[in-house]
């Protein structure tokens, strides 16, 4: 009896003066919230695709807002922009980056589309003949193992997986631009994909799929240990294990590819640089619905769990770079700007929560980029996570509802 009436008063103290407001809110489904939010499926998105699709001049993807910025460089004005990989309505692990990367430098100049897209081709060819070149000099030179390791890296290089981001005649219409800045389905998870590959035998050396082999590599590794109880550190040999899990008809390998449609991959905004510095927080501190988009679908995500579900094996997390830098002060504007709240009251509202659901890449402040997410860099209000608290993320990570509840209820 005692059990419900503490996860009412728990909801209560949670949201009570804006029950009204959360509730319209949530009435909206993933489709109806999409048709809404989604800043890539308004007028103003297509005719912007269609001009990149036709070369238009006077191209920026910085025109999807009214804001009309003088200082950009020219990957944040050319380079197709990512945004959100994944199912936002049914996912359990969130990962909030900053914004997407790319493979040219930003300080190059570039008048149109056009000549940016051959200068990425080539420069690209060029960076990998460049390699196999020194590779073969080098294993002339001596029979060194590390100079056969790079010749081999070389070659497969050169038909890199899904690496589409500079090849601007696979974007034939609005459709697949769109699909590359946003996909929302369970099988458009990055991980999902990396794993399908490897499986398809489409994948020569791990180092060809960044999420699968840098960002989750510890994890994975984890997992795998608290998983089945072996000590292999070897990426490889875990991904090929096909022996069954204790007291499961399932791999390993199915279980971490069913589970990694649960991820979603978000960007606090979508353009691609390699360092936007000042003129990156810029835009994201700009409140338009491009810069906003993520952090609505966070607090969406989570306003739906608190209401309609508050089933502890469906909780979702989320895992934040850069938080003070970027994440909190969009989250705050749309607590504000769509929730009602107050900002008196954010000093509540936000430590609940931070505490329930927020993780962060190393401590809140952190501004540094980690390539990589595992117990070392994961930090909960500031606090390196503990034992207890890791073995949950890897049991959210992998989908093990039963061991998330537990360990959730042990806390």
């Amino acid at each position: 009896m005692g059990e419900p009436m503490v996860e009412k008063k728990e909801k209560v103290e949670f949201i009570c003066p804006f029950n009204k407001i959360i509730q319209q809110k949530l009435n909206l489904g993933k489709s109806d919230f999409l048709k809404r939010y989604n800043p890539w499926n308004s007028g103003r998105a297509n005719k912007l695709i269609k001009k990149f699709i036709n070369n238009g001049d006077d191209f920026t993807w910085l025109d999807i807002v009214d804001n009309h910025w003088k200082k950009m460089n020219n990957n944040i004005k050319f380079g197709i922009p990512n945004h959100v990989r994944g199912d936002i309505e049914n996912a359990k692990l969130f990962v909030c980056l900053t914004n997407p990367n790319i493979a040219i430098r930003d300080n190059n100049e570039f008048n149109s589309l056009e000549e940016y897209y051959s200068f990425g081709e080539e420069n690209d060819n060029s960076q990998k003949s460049e390699l196999k070149n020194q590779s073969k000099y080098k294993i002339a030179k001596a029979n060194f193992e590390e100079a056969k390791k790079r010749l081999e890296r070389a070659e497969w290089e050169l038909a890199k997986i899904d690496d589409c981001s500079l090849n601007k005649e696979y974007f034939t219409d609005c459709k697949l631009v769109k699909k590359h800045i946003c996909a929302f389905e369970a099988e458009d998870s990055i991980l999902f994909n990396e794993l399908t590959w490897y499986e398809e035998g489409k994948v020569e050396d791990l180092d060809q799929v960044y999420y699968l082999s840098h960002y989750f590599d510890q994890m994975i590794k984890d997992a795998y240990c608290l998983k089945t109880g072996a000590k292999t550190r070897d990426l490889a040999i875990i991904l090929k294990d096909k022996k069954w899990l204790e007291g499961e008809s399932i791999t390993f390998f199915e279980l971490l590819k069913e589970a990694s449609k649960r991820i979603v991959n978000l960007e606090s905004y979508p353009f691609r640089s390699q360092n936007p510095g000042e003129f990156g927080k810029e835009i994201a501190d700009s409140k338009t619905y491009v810069s906003l988009f993520s952090a609505r679908i966070i607090l969406w995500r989570i306003f739906r769990w608190e209401y309609l579900d508050r089933d502890e094996k469906t909780r979702p997390i989320f895992i934040f770079r850069r938080y003070e830098d970027f994440w909190e002060k969009q989250i705050k504007s749309v607590l504000k700007m769509d929730y009602g709240f107050k900002e008196s009251e954010l000093k509540y509202i936000l430590p609940l929560l931070e505490k329930g659901y927020f993780y962060t890449i190393n401590k809140k402040d952190n501004k540094q980029q980690t390539r990589y997410v595992s117990q070392a860099t994961i930090y909960k209000n500031n606090e390196k996570i503990e034992d207890d608290d890791y073995n949950r993320i890897l049991s959210i990570f992998l989908c093990n509802n039963k061991e998330a509840k537990e360990a959730q209820l042990s806390e």
